[in-house]
């Protein structure tokens, strides 16, 4: 449990010999255990296409837990680039309790409410705005693919009406298309 009370870990991502750091690469993947198993700082959504995706707040560098990425995502920027200056307390992935190297088990809870709050509602209106777009581009794409049918629809009609080879039932489709598409306050001049 050395991992998790010691963060010094965090800042040997690189080695003397200037390779990855065994014991960073080994706690990056418990810290990311550590974050998945906390429902609180997992986003859950379920993508356009039905499937389920869970992603966490990047706490590289670069994104400094603004972004929401997959695991292998976060995985690979946090070798990347490393983790962001001075989170060791990960309160962005459930962790309420600040550990310092040298001190003992007990740890001190932390008031973290008022962030909780902010961040909920934060995260909470950067969905909602996703699933808005989401559904604005699947209304987009139903609109588009019925426009494409009707016009489809119309020049297989006209393709009939030219070689003279309508039958009755489709005569009788085709008047009941086209009573269904008349606007019904046209007037003759």
């Amino acid at each position: 449990m050395e991992w998790f009370t010691d963060r010094q870990w965090m800042k040997k991502k690189i080695n003397s010999d200037g390779y990855y750091n065994m014991k960073y690469c080994e706690n990056l993947n418990l810290f990311l255990d550590f974050a998945y198993s906390n429902e609180t700082a997992v986003d859950r959504r379920v993508t356009k296409h039905g499937r389920i995706v869970y992603e966490i707040k990047c706490p590289c560098f670069k994104c400094q837990n603004v972004f929401y990425s997959s695991r292998e995502k976060v995985h690979k920027h946090l070798l990347k680039n490393g983790f962001m200056d001075n989170y060791t307390t990960w309160h962005a992935h459930g962790e309420t309790s600040i550990h310092e190297v040298g001190q003992s088990s007990n740890t001190m809870e932390v008031d973290a409410d008022a962030d909780d709050d902010y961040d909920n509602g934060y995260r909470r209106m950067v969905q909602q705005m996703k699933d808005k777009i989401v559904r604005l581009e699947e209304e987009k794409e139903i609109e588009r693919l019925e426009k494409e049918k009707e016009r489809a629809e119309k020049l297989a009609m006209m393709e009939q009406i030219e070689e003279n080879t309508v039958t009755n039932a489709q005569m009788k489709h085709q008047i009941e298309f086209l009573l269904k598409n008349i606007p019904k306050n046209s007037s003759a001049s």
